[in-house]
């Protein structure tokens, strides 16, 4: 299934998502990987700047838990049924935490 850029009428509808992060009522091994990228991220931060810079792990750790939601996987809760413009909404907010992040960390690291 693909996303014509131009056809705003689509925008609504969840049935993209849907198909690319869930097989029937389990997580595709799209929606594995894309779980699984975003703990990686996690991970690797935690990992080389958990010492000189506790507030920014915090931050990353509270912005991208993927533990369930009162009792919901998290792709389901954040994903599953959203028209596709509020999970565009939603990883591009992921995005921009991450450069966001990332420039803190950065600006921290040149003022030294």
């Amino acid at each position: 299934m693909q996303i014509d850029k131009n056809d705003f009428s689509s925008a609504d509808k969840s049935s993209y998502l849907d198909s690319l992060f869930f097989k029937d009522e389990n997580i595709s091994e799209n929606g594995i990987e894309f779980l699984k990228h975003i703990d990686d991220y996690k991970s690797i931060i935690s990992q080389n700047f958990m010492d000189n810079h506790p507030l920014d792990i915090k931050s990353v750790s509270e912005k991208f838990d993927t533990q369930p939601i009162d009792g919901v996987n998290w792709l389901e809760y954040n994903f599953k049924g959203f028209p596709i413009i509020v999970s565009i909404t939603n990883i591009s907010q992921m995005q921009s935490d991450i450069k966001t992040i990332k420039i803190k960390i950065l600006t921290e690291i040149y003022s030294k």
